[in-house]
């Protein structure tokens, strides 16, 4: 079965390998989520409100 059989579409070198990053935390920010973590947010609820995910907001704990 060839590739294209596979449904496989060749590598576009023109584009980049990476997503960009699509959003940066502020420091302001960032201490607005440490406050919020301590106050009981979960890293989910937070992750929703700036638009990043979970993992990134327990990357600031």
């Amino acid at each position: 079965m060839t590739p294209e059989e596979r449904g496989w579409k060749p590598l576009d070198l023109r584009k980049p390998l990476r997503k960009e990053r699509s959003r940066q935390i502020t420091p302001q920010q960032i201490d607005e989520i440490r406050k919020a973590l301590a106050d009981g947010a979960t890293p989910q609820e937070l992750a929703v409100r700036y638009g990043v995910t979970a993992r990134t907001i327990r990357r600031y704990r």
